[in-house]
């Protein structure tokens, strides 16, 4: 995003998170609009073209011109492909900094903190649900953080608007209009005023216009408020009821605004509401009759304004205003109204055409709700985390921690599993584990021991066995599925016990379908002659979920009661709750199989589904005892269950527990899911399809197969939308994807193996799932790692081998390619992938290894001529990597004779995949197998780890400490030592004698590395070449070509030139390791300085 003055062309844009579901290409920018500044790119696409609306557009927008820029734009789509595709004309909201351009940002000054605070309130603000898609609130498009500029500036996308309502006014528009307009801000002030959000600046330049989406003649316009000030919730919490205001906007504010901010003393927040009331009023008093300047406040001149106004007003619009104008202008504001919405209101027709439309939203956004409550809600289910995201989680952790609920810490400890993959400290993602954890809270408790396991951490330093007993025990009685290994560690009759007591507490109804009311004497009333009628009916005694006795009856178990009651009268076994429940269903999901049989047995039908998925109660079989699956199967094939019955819908089902969803598919899926080998085996017996799909696309966030054209938020992450023809995974999918490789023995031995392995319209057979689950997803879309999750390394390595055994076994083909999918996001996946190359793009360096040891070839070439070493290069792309991972993979593949110098037809190699993966150790590897580093593309691949030294010791944004980083540093040194510096007197790119004087010692002065820098000196590499200018992406002849994006801000003359630029912009930053003036963790004195070594 750039501003009309930026001196040094198009900056960058990164970590763009996008708040509302668009169709966009998965990488893009934001560019200037015509006007400002050229993007040497955009010849290559058509700009949008002009429309009616050209002349309003032309408006540049200022948001309080005290603090905010806004500027429009362009996104453009800045994806791979050749052709380019401008996409929407934006608006760019920016703080408006007025600070040298070489001087430091000072965040301690006031005015400077708040505009940062204003624009991340507004954030949080624009995210919440009850906004977000309001017709007269401004909506975000996404938000981020500007790069390659001296302060790193925030700065939000939000739509274009005409202009704000102040610009507006001065152009000839109706009264009627006008009166529209009006009508807009009272409603979204009223919307905001229900978030707690106080606006604190209302006024027309603050009030935005969009032209309607479907306008037709008496609503061609629309007002959206923006730039909102203050969250009580945010007041309360850090200075109690009232607070100090640091300004106001002079003819815009309430009497009380002004007297608290001259005589300095602190306004409460019941003040601050009712003063957006007064200025709402002047709002509209100057709308009418001053054309949106600031009105004149005296009672003889507004009510002059106002009377020639409302003689050319219709009666019911001039009757109203003088009504609501004096009611909103009280001196004394707790005579002012608390809502404005409904004050303007009349039977004119511009008001009847305005409530039409208020009414068609209200009327859908009802129609959300109805969608969104039909189901039950459980406490426990995770909520959106966005305005904690607003400050990074590590800052709202540390300051809002104690204040946080159990499920916020655990959905803020899942999301930092995903940000911390690359990380080796996991000490801040336990932290907020442990403190979910000890809120209560059982998820979280379920979890722990499992995640220090997997991490490789020592459970005795972070809890006591006495509080891992506790926390699991509390897993257990509220329904989580522990894995094989946690089985193993736990007492077989306390484990009995723990689901005893989950089943009687009614098991899954508490979180799907509380039983909320009980008939209760416990249940003697049968025998008391009060629960019959004179007709021998039963009255029943509804909850209300219209859960009767006969549901409250099976959830609770209370098999005796059941019996007597239907003895004693006749009943409805089939009657079903709000929510489509029958009796059977909610003993099932209770896990009573004695209530069950007696149910089948008195008639129940068990084909009746559940909630308007299509849930039946075979789903739930893998909820009873191992040794009573076997009877309530036959008790519900025998009452009309389908085995094969599927779940409709394509999203899965929420489930409490990790691992938070439950799949979507047929009773199969869910026995595969839940790893419940009693239920797979009868279900396999008696006849369950094994090759059943079950629709959940497993290509949603799988670049391997598909562009990611969908951007979400931080939480969520970019995906895809889900294409007709996807069929889904089958159970054997399941098996593998989770590595349960005894579930999969099952298959093998109840099925006939040619029915197994059949692919699906991708291409991908079972063998391809091995590396399906990498990044998990709740049912809310909230992201998790699932690394995080499955335990120690041995552990891990046996379920892997395991499982491909057992694929083998059954007649898998592990070098099996896929299909070519038709629009991959990865340009290696075009010609079709084998499990080995999946694993390898998805840094799965785990099932790498197995694979290679189980006989994967590594040299198999794709459709594009790829192979799975060349495929590194698209790890990056994927996200973050597990440390040491691509080292690990390289390792792997070559150890089992992976060619090292196999060169792709699109001139991809292996040292050019690791050095673009930034792993030294990767490189180094390929080094030992023979590869040289003093050819072009050797020096080429040093170069780039050179520069990605400089990169990593920016510590905003690098994964890695100081100490870590100058380890890495050191390691450097030592590699070029070993590989390079043999050859630094004789090579042409090391003493100055290829094209413009460039030369690796250059590289190594750019990125401030002493230790590398006095190698090459000592080796003899010359220290007096000029480097002269058009060198960027080239080392001598050898073009740079994939890495031209990372060798870059290149600064031409001597190596110590550029020491010297190089320190004095060091000195200005805030985040380059070299501008600290604290010691060196190497000489114990000021940090090593490369220009001691090249004077």
């Amino acid at each position: 995003m750039a501003d009309h003055n930026s001196k040094h062309g198009r900056p960058v844009i990164s970590d763009i998170r996008w708040t509302t579901r668009r169709s966009y290409a998965s990488r893009f920018t934001v560019v200037p609009g015509p006007g400002t500044t050229k993007d040497s790119r955009a010849s290559t696409s058509s700009a949008p073209t002009e429309t009616a609306s050209t002349s309003a557009r032309s408006f540049i927008m200022m948001l309080d011109e005290l603090k905010f820029e806004v500027y429009w734009n362009l996104l453009l789509d800045d994806s791979d492909s050749a052709e380019q595709t401008w996409l929407e004309r934006v608006a760019v909201k920016k703080c408006k900094f007025d600070v040298e351009e070489n001087r430091p940002l000072d965040l301690s000054a006031q005015k400077y903190r708040e505009q940062v605070h204003d624009m991340l309130l507004e954030v949080s603000a624009l995210q919440d649900l009850r906004l977000r898609d309001h017709p007269n609130v401004v909506s975000l498009i996404g938000y981020g953080v500007e790069l390659r500029t001296w302060h790193e500036t925030p700065f939000l996308v939000m739509p274009l608007a005409l202009g704000d309502l102040g610009k507006i006014l001065q152009h000839q528009i109706s009264l009627d209009v006008v009166y529209q307009l009006c009508l807009d801000v009272g409603y979204g002030l009223d919307a905001i005023h229900s978030c707690k959000l106080v606006h604190g600046d209302l006024k027309p330049q603050n009030i935005l216009v969009f032209e309607r989406d479907s306008p037709f003649d008496r609503l061609p316009l629309v007002a959206k408020l923006a730039d909102f000030g203050l969250s009580l919730d945010q007041v309360t919490a850090t200075r109690g009821d009232s607070i100090f205001l640091t300004g106001y906007s002079p003819g815009w504010a309430a009497p009380e605004v002004v007297l608290c901010y001259t005589q300095k003393r602190p306004i409460s927040i019941e003040a601050l509401l009712k003063a957006d009331i007064y200025s709402h009023g002047l709002l509209i008093l100057s709308s009418f009759c001053f054309g949106g300047q600031v009105p004149e406040l005296s009672s003889y001149a507004s009510t002059e304004a106002l009377r020639e106004t409302a003689s050319v007003l219709p009666n019911h619009t001039a009757g109203v205003l003088r009504t609501a104008l004096p009611v909103l202008l009280q001196e004394d504001f707790m005579l002012r109204p608390p809502v404005v919405g409904s004050l303007l209101l009349n039977e004119s027709p511009a008001c009847l055409a305005w409530s039409q439309e208020r009414d068609d939203y209200e009327g859908w956004h009802a129609e959300q709700q109805k969608r969104s409550s039909t189901s039950y809600h459980h406490p426990w289910e995770l909520q959106s985390i966005a305005a904690l995201l607003v400050q990074g989680i590590e800052k709202s952790y540390s300051t809002y921690g104690p204040f946080l609920t159990g499920a916020q810490l655990f959905a803020m400890f899942l999301l930092r599993s995903v940000q911390d993959i690359a990380r080796s400290d996991k000490k801040l993602q336990i932290a907020i584990l442990l403190d979910a954890a000890r809120t209560g809270f059982p998820p979280a408790q379920a979890l722990v021991k499992r995640v220090l396991v997997s991490y490789d951490l020592p459970v005795s330093e972070h809890m006591s066995d006495r509080e891992a007993r506790k926390w699991m025990h509390n897993a257990l009685e509220t329904g989580y599925l522990p894995s094989e290994m946690e089985t193993e560690s736990l007492d077989a009759r306390e484990l009995q016990e723990d689901r005893i007591t989950f089943r009687n507490n009614t098991g899954y109804n508490q979180f799907y379908s509380p039983i909320t009311t009980l008939a209760d004497a416990r249940f003697h009333f049968i025998e008391d002659d009060q629960a019959v009628t004179d007709q021998g009916h039963w009255h029943p005694s509804c909850d209300q979920y219209k859960n009767d006795v006969i549901h409250q009856l099976a959830a609770h178990g209370q098999d005796d009661a059941l019996k007597l009651l239907l003895e004693a009268t006749p009943i409805n076994l089939n009657k079903r709750n709000s929510l489509g429940e029958t009796a059977l269903y909610k003993a099932c999901l209770a896990g009573h199989w004695n209530t069950v049989i007696l149910l089948c047995q008195n008639g129940a039908d068990a084909s009746i589904p559940a909630t308007d998925r299509n849930m039946t109660c075979m789903h739930w079989l893998f909820n009873f005892p191992a040794a009573q699956v076997v009877h309530v199967f036959h008790a519900l094939s025998s009452s009309g269950a389908d085995m094969d019955a599927k779940i409709l819908g394509r999203n899965p089902l929420v489930n409490h527990h990790y691992p938070l969803t439950w799949p979507l598919g047929a009773p199969l899926h869910w026995a595969v899911g839940a790893c419940n080998g009693a239920a797979v085996r009868v279900l396999l017996e008696n006849g369950a399809d094994p090759c059943i799909r079950n629709g959940q696309d497993p290509y949603r966030t799988d670049e391997n197969v598909r562009q990611l054209h969908s951007h979400g938020t931080s939480e969520t992450g970019e995906w895809s939308e889900t294409p007709e023809n996807c069929q889904g995974l089958t159970p054997v999918d399941l098996a593998v994807a989770r590595r349960e490789w005894r579930i999969l023995e099952l298959f093998a031995s109840c099925c006939h193996k040619d029915d197994l392995l059949r692919v699906d319209e991708e291409g991908y057979s079972p063998f391809h799932r091995l590396s399906l689950n990498m990044i998990g997803t709740a049912v809310t879309g909230l992201r998790f790692w699932y690394g995080a999750f499955r335990g120690d390394k041995a552990t891990r390595k046996l379920q892997i081998r395991r499982t491909v055994e057992t694929l083998r076994v059954m007649g898998g083909d592990i070098n099996k390619l896929t299909g070519s999918p038709t629009n991959p996001g990865l340009g290696g996946a075009q010609g079709g992938m084998t499990a080995l190359m999946i694993a390898v793009t998805k840094s799965d360096e785990e099932v790498v290894d197995i694979l290679c040891q189980e006989g994967a070839d590594p040299n198999i070439q794709n459709g594009c001529g790829r192979t799975a070493l060349t495929l590194m290069l698209d790890i990056n792309v994927h996200g973050s990597s597990p440390p040491r991972s691509i080292a690990a993979i390289v390792r792997s593949l070559t150890d089992h004779r992976a060619d090292v110098e196999y060169r792709s037809p699109d001139g991809v190699t292996p040292l050019l995949c690791a050095a673009s993966s930034g792993d030294l150790e990767a490189v180094q590897i390929l080094a030992e197998k023979g590869l040289v580093m003093t050819n072009p593309e050797g020096l080429l691949a040093v170069t780039h780890m050179i520069v990605g030294m400089r990169h990593a010791k920016n510590l905003d944004h690098a994964f890695m400490s100081i100490q870590e980083s100058e380890q890495r540093e050191l390691a450097l040194a030592a590699f070029l030592a070993r590989y390079v510096a043999p050859a630094a007197k004789s090579n042409a790119l090391l003493v100055g004698e290829a094209d413009q004087g460039r030369t690796l010692l250059h590289c190594c002065a750019t990125a401030a590395v002493f230790t590398c820098v006095k190698v090459l000196v000592e080796a003899g590499a010359a220290v007096n070449p000029v480097e002269s200018a058009g060198t960027r992406n080239q080392i001598g002849s050898y073009t740079i070509g994939v890495f031209s994006s990372a060798d870059r801000d290149i600064i031409h003359g001597t190596p110590l030139d550029v020491v010297e630029q190089m320190e004095r912009i060091f000195e200005l930053s805030k985040s380059i390791r070299l501008s600290q003036p604290s010691k060196c963790h190497r000489c114990k004195t000021r940090r090593c300085d490369p220009s001691v070594i090249l004077t």
